[in-house]
């Protein structure tokens, strides 16, 4: 299945960067990201809340004047509590993703895109010391759409919104809603 994912990105990229020649020197960015997550797991809500602030790092390619490729790490973290007897649990959630956004428009100060991309997400549940954790892996793929806000040269700002969807094995909901704005620097 991962393998068939990643065939099809590759071939999607190489289509695409045919469609769109490469205009200039290729840029290089980095940068970093602050967003408000809601997990769609319903009993996630009934323990922790609606959501919490996720921060990841990126680093990007302009593989033509309109498309790039991506990699991110994102990190997610919340607090909540037992429903019975109220005890502290901690949730993690961590994302390292490839993506692809393509700019539907690239004008001098702004470039709105979309963007899909696939990964995999690491979680752990903390209990109290008697119970043990929860913790595993799931593969994730996520939908995006946004807008690049050029200020200076160098320097632009990310808004963006993305839609995850990632299960655990025990069908856990890990996916969500995640709507944030990051800040890049190009070299």
């Amino acid at each position: 299945m991962k393998s068939a994912r990643s065939l099809i990105v590759l071939a999607v990229v190489l289509t695409a960067s045919s469609l769109f020649p490469l205009q200039g020197a290729v840029k290089l960015r980095v940068g970093g990201m602050a967003a408000y997550y809601i997990p769609q797991e319903s009993i996630y809500k009934s323990i922790y809340g609606t959501g919490n602030m996720m921060f990841g790092a990126f680093l990007d390619l302009d593989l033509t004047e309109r498309i790039e490729v991506r990699g991110e790490f994102n990190s997610f973290r919340d607090k909540g509590a037992m429903t019975v007897n109220k005890e502290a649990l901690t949730f993690t959630n961590q994302f390292i993703v490839a993506g692809l956004r393509i700019r539907v428009v690239n004008a001098r100060f702004f470039s709105p895109y979309l963007g899909l991309g696939i990964g995999s997400c690491s979680y752990r549940e903390r209990y109290p010391e008697r119970l043990g954790d929860a913790s595993g892996r799931a593969d994730c793929t996520h939908a995006e759409l946004g807008n690049y806000l050029h200020i200076l040269k160098n320097i632009r700002f990310d808004i963006n919104m993305r839609y995850v969807i990632s299960k655990s094995a025990g069908d856990i909901k890990l996916g969500g809603l995640r709507t944030g704005i990051g800040v890049d620097l190009s070299f």
